[in-house]
């Protein structure tokens, strides 16, 4: 969307100005907001010695207080992480006994089960390393300068590729079980172990859902990151699959010449794990490509900058999310002749923070003179 311009029906068109120079950056406090004043400068055409004056400001929106979003950052992440070792120890547990009771039972859609909860685990741990490495601030020595954030979804993506290889090897298991049919199962066994599997899948889905449900429906999506969700969402995929693995074996129980089910369902279960997977895909490539966040509609967006009063054309609009939770939005707002850019500014920015949640918001302003010959030159921007 690069170089796009969007401008209000009755207004004129300006020549756009030449930026050049490096910025410098001067804090200052309007409103509730605070804003960071990158000045940048051009050639004077009037001056002799053909030195460089201030001409446009690029105004940074950030956060007032700072220090009041990292303790409640914090303290989300403190409750987060609580949940994530409470159901990583229980998938612990279940993962050696279904392992143990596929061994025994001889059912490979128990094994199957085991390995889908080996992929909760690993999800839960690696939900947990994202959650330590996305609360570090970048440096001036770490080349991260937007923090570890893109880590979550790297997580996830390795999550995914993760669920995609031991489901395939369950698929060739099981097919060369419905190719042969030679093997003998233990029908009590595969029972109690499946009943076990849908008792530790109840028990982890509580402790992460009950963590979003907490904070309401607005704090769900803020309360479980990429790889929280992909969890949870594992989690009800195993859910499903060991009531599956219960009902196939009560199946069993009652039909001992139908053993063949076992592999049959097993072979069913893993293709759809491997569909299911598909949409958390599908959000992972979404997120690496910068892609329009879900739930946000770029023309609501543009709709609310240029119905602020003094707003004359919108340029360079960006929306893009660093996370699953953490949007952020840039544009260039081009003022028509006589308006104030700090009202403008304390305007559209607190009109964006009404109507959403942005994580950064960068708002460029550009204010012009008259429309005379000099008026196609920037004005100087006063920010006493």
């Amino acid at each position: 969307m690069s170089n796009e311009s969007y401008k209000k029906a009755d207004e004129v068109d300006e020549k756009p100005p030449v930026n050049l120079g490096v910025p410098e950056k001067q804090p200052r406090d309007l409103g509730i907001h605070k804003i960071v004043f990158n000045g940048h400068t051009e050639p004077a055409d009037s001056s002799i010695d053909g030195s460089l004056k201030p001409s446009i400001e690029a105004i940074t929106i950030v956060q007032d207080d700072y220090c009041q979003r990292d303790k409640e950052l914090e303290a989300r992440n403190r409750s987060v992480r609580r949940r994530i070792i409470t159901s990583s120890v229980i998938c612990l547990i279940f993962i050696g006994m279904e392992f143990g009771g596929g061994l025994l039972s001889n059912s490979l859609v128990i094994a199957a089960d085991a390995t889908q909860l080996l992929t909760v685990f690993s999800t839960l741990m690696v939900s947990m390393t994202a959650l330590e490495l996305s609360g570090r601030r970048p440096g001036r020595a770490r080349p991260y300068t937007i923090s570890w954030y893109r880590f979550e979804v790297m997580a996830a993506l390795f999550t995914v590729l993760l669920t995609w290889v031991l489901s395939s090897i369950v698929l060739y298991l099981a097919f060369d079980r419905i190719v042969t049919g030679d093997f003998v199962l233990d029908v009590d066994m595969m029972l109690a172990t499946s009943a076990f599997g849908v008792v530790a899948n109840l028990l982890m889905g509580m402790s992460l859902h009950n963590n979003c449900q907490a904070r309401g429906q607005g704090g769900c999506q803020g309360a479980l990151n990429t790889n929280v969700r992909a969890a949870f969402l594992h989690i009800v995929f195993d859910f499903m699959f060991s009531l599956g693995v219960f009902i196939t074996a009560l199946f069993i129980d009652c039909c001992p010449d139908w053993h063949i089910v076992d592999p049959i369902c097993t072979f069913v279960f893993s293709i759809f794990v491997l569909f299911i997977t598909l949409a958390l895909l599908k959000d992972i490539l979404n997120l690496l490509m910068n892609a329009m966040p879900k739930g946000i509609f770029i023309d609501e967006v543009l709709k609310t900058l240029l119905t602020t009063d003094g707003v004359q054309q919108v340029d360079n609009m960006r929306l893009w999310a660093l996370s699953l939770d953490k949007i952020a939005l840039s544009a260039h707002l081009t003022l028509r002749p006589g308006a104030d850019h700090n009202e403008v500014l304390k305007t559209a920015s607190r009109n964006i923070h009404a109507n959403y949640s942005f994580y950064e918001m960068t708002l460029h302003i550009e204010a012009f003179q008259d429309n005379t010959p000099e008026g196609h030159k920037p004005q100087p921007v006063d920010i006493k």
